[in-house]
């Protein structure tokens, strides 16, 4: 029998508890949380079936699992610090994002600086397509909470893009300088 490692182990286990709430929220009077539920778990299969091809390291994987977490514990509409929800969730979405991304880039000695400029606008791009497709849900579906939905937290378009996208900003950057700073040290 093959050795399936524990954070393996927390994926599958991850992935059958957002079916199992994904259907949950189907059949529930109010779905706002169903496509981040299969979203979810679409990036938990990616994860799973990728983790040992592209040799992610444990941290990295473990910072992406506690992401997609945050994202669902349904905190929008709460500050910390004075900082609203909304923006901390960006910042670590995109923080964990890039941590992955720069793995994926696989940087030499002699190219760290460039893989982390790349980390980082790939990282904004794909965190501008997030706003896209929040537009887009907001567009087809109206007020409500998800990656879908314009809700608590959000205060008016132009404000909520442009902090998204600042936050994103900052945690692909945060995120890029520390792979930058110990992409030899990481065990993978």
């Amino acid at each position: 029998m093959a050795k399936i490692s524990y954070l393996k182990l927390i994926m599958v286990l991850l992935t059958l508890f957002f079916i199992w709430k994904g259907i949950k929220e189907f059949y529930s009077q109010n779905p706002e949380l169903l496509f981040d539920n299969f979203l979810t778990i679409a990036l938990l299969l990616i994860l799973l079936f990728q983790y040992s091809k592209w040799k992610f390291n444990k941290l990295s994987v473990i910072i992406a699992l506690s992401a997609l977490g945050l994202h669902h514990a349904k905190l929008y509409g709460t500050f910390f610090y004075s900082i609203p929800f909304d923006r901390i969730m960006h910042f670590v979405g995109t923080f964990a994002l890039a941590l992955i991304i720069y793995q994926m880039i696989k940087p030499s000695q002699k190219n760290v600086f460039t893989t982390a400029l790349i980390t980082i606008l790939i990282t904004m791009g794909l965190g501008t397509i997030i706003e896209h497709q929040e537009f887009i849900g907001y567009s087809i579906i109206g007020e409500g909470e998800g990656i879908l939905g314009y809700g608590a937290g959000d205060w008016g378009e132009w404000n909520n893009i442009s902090w998204d996208l600042i936050y994103n900003t900052l945690g692909a950057i945060v995120a890029a300088l520390l792979s930058l700073l110990s992409y030899k040290n990481i065990e993978k």
